[in-house]
């Protein structure tokens, strides 16, 4: 937003709509985030049990899916 819009963001700076905006954005990616990562959680089976009996396989694959979700949301969300 900074690069394609800093007239907007002077205007949401002078009438106090700025900090509303990023609060606000901040929430829904970490909305996004957490249901992402929760359907990738179901779509690749990924358990309690698995958590129990093998965690280090269980922390890589959560890793591995955590940085897929966190790749995706940075690039359609911040930065496009």
């Amino acid at each position: 937003m900074k690069r394609h819009s800093p007239t907007v963001i002077n205007a949401m700076r002078l009438d106090g709509s700025l900090e509303r905006y990023i609060t606000e954005f901040d929430c829904d990616t970490q909305q996004m985030y957490d249901h992402m990562v929760q359907q990738y959680v179901e779509i690749e089976g990924i358990t309690e049990k698995m958590k129990d009996e093998d965690n280090l396989e269980w922390t890589r694959r959560m890793n591995s899916i955590r940085n897929r979700v966190e790749e995706f949301i940075l690039r359609d969300q911040v930065y496009n």
